[in-house]
């Protein structure tokens, strides 16, 4: 069976049997001990973008994607359930970030929260070539499909794997646009796999074949 992808993670410990997408501050990128298969990417959270450190922290993240010691910028992206960071502020923020993966070519990773409709006009606004990655997606099948159709790839984490009409959303997302996940969460990227795997009526080993091919499209290897 192909290795198990997991594109979104925040776990920056040692050596796992999957293939990662590892989220790591800017003071980390570097750190990584080299002896793993984990790619890193990183970016200024929204929750954090109004951060006194946020300019210095985002040219560090600027210098490393141009060098290639990082394979995607963020994650980054826009929350309006967090009313404590303004919203112009996170936007202005995430436009740094396009501009970025639009300059380097690598992928952004996306943060949506309660702003799927905000994501699709900016994704309008600014064209991209680079990918876009929306992680942790829980957007209505109607939205999912307008994203797909748009070229964004998605991700599922156990989150969004356990809310209502799930496996609708599955369907209509499995596909050359599809990832899993884990996220924060301490769920071990196996029980995603298998948590979608009921939910699609599928094996484990097929969606892993999938994912795998994906990651090959994003990172050519």
């Amino acid at each position: 069976m192909d290795a198990l992808i997991d594109i979104h993670t925040h776990d920056n410990a040692g050596s796992h049997t999957a293939t990662r997408l590892v989220c790591i501050p800017p003071e980390d990128i570097g750190r990584a001990s080299g002896d793993t298969s984990d790619k890193f990417c990183s970016g200024i959270h929204p929750w954090d973008c109004a951060s006194p450190s946020s300019p210095l922290r985002f040219e560090r993240i600027s210098a490393c994607a141009r060098l290639g010691e990082i394979r995607a910028v963020g994650e980054s992206g826009l929350d309006r359930f967090r009313r404590d960071v303004d919203f112009s502020t996170q936007l202005r923020w995430f436009r740094m970030h396009i501009d970025l993966s639009e300059a380097t070519g690598i992928p952004l990773v996306v943060h949506s929260v309660r702003t799927d409709s905000d994501i699709l006009s900016e994704h309008s606004r600014a064209a991209p070539r680079a990918p876009w990655i929306l992680h942790a997606c829980a957007a209505e099948p109607d939205l999912l499909e307008q994203f797909l159709s748009r070229g964004l790839f998605v991700s599922f984490g156990p989150r969004e794997l356990s809310r209502p009409n799930s496996a609708a959303r599955l369907a209509v997302a499995f596909g050359p646009r599809f990832f899993l996940e884990t996220d924060d969460s301490a769920t071990p990227i196996q029980e995603v796999y298998a948590q979608a795997a009921r939910l699609l009526g599928i094996s484990v080993a097929e969606i892993a074949v999938v994912t795998r091919s994906n990651w090959r499209r994003l990172f050519g290897e």
